[in-house]
């Protein structure tokens, strides 16, 4: 496969084979439906028809809204869909947490989340301490399709994307991100830890504040680990109080192109330990430090073609590039 292309044809190819799956589990006589109630917690009803569901079942909410127990959440499994009205609002029961995840998604592969609001608890957080409340808790998994959800009012994260939670550690593998609009997150709108093959795009990541590094995307592995292949395609990144996208230690092979990144409180992209690394045909403007920062320890990295962007590379930086041929 040639990932050197990333204009719509070849996303759509790379999208395609595991959303046209999950299509035809929607379509089977496993599609469990799920009502609101008036129950003040729904967690233990909704993770009993998780439970419950064969292989390739898909479980839809319908137009309301269901709380859920963070210390608890929701534990998905492998092959399923979890397929909500556009009205359906899943949110955190208020809490005083250092860290939760209202949607786990650990150590399992082939799901599909897709329609509704997640929403975290930090208007009504109880406590003050921590920066780890999640929406989506992706670690260990692959071949996960987030696709028209918005994740807001998190704690920490509106998505995080890490190793496995068993003894394997794996990294999360072949993740989709497709039409997702984070909002008002506290930490990030998504941070990467440790992952190859995520694809980004059609997505909005804004307004992220209140706990550092406050970007909109942060791919910054944990100690160990690394992020390889992050495409982030057509998206918008505006707003946030820290940057708009970092690419921060072991980040390898990763590209932001066709994305609009303004109005960020620090860089618009910071690249900081990346190595071949692209930045191609951006929009920026207004970010407070500069558009793109390329740190001393960056290797091949490629910056070009972006409009407005005012670019800053630090002297000790190695075989940087701002020639389109770089990409080739």
């Amino acid at each position: 496969m040639n990932r050197r292309r990333f204009g719509g044809l070849l996303l759509s190819t790379l999208f395609s084979p595991f959303i046209r799956a999950s299509g035809l589990l929607d379509k089977g006589n496993a599609l469990v439906k799920a009502s609101p109630s008036s129950l003040s917690d729904d967690t233990s009803r909704l993770q009993a028809l998780i439970d419950g569901l064969p292989l390739g079942g898909s479980i839809k909410p319908a137009k309301g809204g269901y709380r859920i127990d963070a210390k608890r959440g929701l534990r998905l499994k492998s092959n399923m869909n979890l397929t909500r009205d556009t009205g359906a609002i899943i949110s955190c029961i208020p809490n005083g947490l250092n860290g939760y995840a209202i949607l786990m998604v650990h150590n399992i592969k082939n799901v599909k989340i897709s329609g509704g609001k997640i929403v975290g608890d930090r208007l009504k957080h109880a406590g003050s301490k921590g920066e780890w409340g999640m929406g989506v808790d992706i670690r260990g998994s692959e071949n996960v399709v987030l696709q028209a959800v918005a994740i807001n009012d998190c704690w920490g994260d509106g998505i995080y994307i890490g190793q496995g939670s068993d003894r394997y550690r794996r990294p999360s593998e072949k993740i989709t991100i497709d039409k997702v609009s984070c909002e008002n997150n506290r930490r990030q709108g998504v941070s990467i830890v440790s992952g190859e093959d995520i694809y980004i795009s059609n997505s909005q990541f804004n307004h992220t504040n209140g706990a550092s590094p406050e970007c909109g995307i942060d791919l910054e592995p944990n100690r160990g680990c690394s992020v390889v292949n992050v495409r982030i395609y057509n998206c918008q990144v505006l707003g946030n109080a820290g940057s708009g996208i970092q690419f921060y230690g072991n980040v390898k092979k990763s590209t932001v192109l066709n994305t609009i990144v303004e109005n960020n409180g620090r860089y618009g992209v910071r690249m900081a330990g990346s190595n071949g690394c692209t930045v191609k045909g951006n929009r920026f403007g207004n970010n407070r430090l500069s558009d793109v920062y390329v740190r001393k320890d960056s290797v091949s990295d490629c910056v070009y073609s972006n409009t407005g962007a005012t670019i800053h590379v630090d002297s000790g930086a190695r075989e940087i590039s701002r020639d389109a041929a770089c990409s080739k």
